[in-house]
């Protein structure tokens, strides 16, 4: 097994503390670089596996955290995205060997290009898709051998504190929606229409959960961790924002810690202090959509739990 660090820039920018995307001729000049890139990842981590019989690559994985969105919902084709076209063109040029994308913390990062009509996505995600291949091969040009003597995984289930909002309170939320919906000039043209009969059934449904006795404020989510020699995968099934990941990796005892989100299931976001503190889309609107109550403090309770992992796999 080798390893490599090496630089991916100009894919993502933050969206929770960056202004929108610059117009889609600035991001896709190859100098374009994000107001604030190190509320991003600027690397990419790169690892390669070759067989000491006959000295060929068998695989590969690139490990990196922003959301695969170049291509939304304008558009009707079928793919992986930028990371999906950058590591299929990859596995083209090295015959027999088969590259996995890790998806690290992308909750608060979006690529550079989103939600654009159909034609301009297209061609941003050539763009977009190239310059992470380039990325990624360069570490397999550059990568280095790496000790391994052991393999050790941890799973464990994690309980998540949830925020007691009342039963009140929620149903004043659902008589809101409710007034969107049944308003009389309601067209399904409208996104706050749209979005007001998804929260609707989605409180109507918490609503019943609570009545009925269910408890809501813990949240059980499968957390895993595998160290292969110096390398450590540690996941959790949110999408996770980008200083959960660097709290993590400043503690943590494995020399390469790689953070990775939406692993063994999808608990929504786990937004970071300042985010959660704001509430919004990541932080409230998302988990009440899914059925859920908004996380109390994702954030502490996320890396605590990853470096109880790291600990037990140190």
């Amino acid at each position: 097994m080798l390893h490599s660090t090496v630089p991916c820039e100009g894919i993502g920018l933050n969206r929770e503390y960056d202004k929108d995307a610059p117009p889609l001729e600035d991001v896709l000049r190859d100098d374009w670089r994000p107001a604030k890139p190190e509320l991003t990842d600027t690397k990419c981590h790169v690892l390669k596996f070759i067989d000491k019989a006959n000295g060929k690559m068998d695989g590969f994985m690139a490990y990196f955290g922003c959301h695969p969105v170049v291509c939304c919902q304008e558009t009707r084709y079928i793919h992986g995205d930028y990371c999906g076209v950058a590591m299929n063109n990859l596995e083209r040029e090295n015959p027999g060997a088969i590259g996995l994308f890790l998806q690290g913390a992308q909750g608060d990062v979006n690529s550079c290009v989103v939600h654009k009509p159909e034609k301009e996505s297209l061609l941003a995600l050539d763009i977009v898709a190239a310059r992470f291949a380039n990325s990624v091969r360069r570490g397999l040009q550059t990568a280095k051998p790496l000790s391994v003597s052991d393999l050790k995984c941890v799973d464990m289930f994690q309980k998540f504190s949830s925020k007691a909002i009342p039963l009140g309170k929620i149903k004043e939320m659902l008589a809101e929606n409710e007034a969107v919906v049944y308003a009389g000039d309601a067209s399904d043209k409208s996104k706050e229409l749209r979005m007001a009969v998804v929260k609707m059934y989605a409180l109507r449904s918490i609503i019943s959960r609570i009545e009925a006795g269910e408890e809501l404020q813990i949240q059980i989510g499968e957390i895993q961790g595998i160290r292969l020699g110096p390398v450590e995968f540690l996941g959790a099934p949110f999408e996770i924002m980008q200083a959960i990941k660097n709290d993590v990796v400043a503690s943590a005892k494995a020399p390469v810690a790689l953070v990775m989100g939406i692993t063994n299931g999808n608990m929504g976001y786990a937004p970071d202090k300042t985010a959660a503190g704001r509430g919004g889309y990541a932080a409230d609107i998302v988990p009440m959509i899914s059925g859920r109550m908004p996380f109390l403090d994702i954030h502490s309770e996320l890396v605590n739990a990853l470096l109880e992992l790291d600990s037990k796999l140190n």
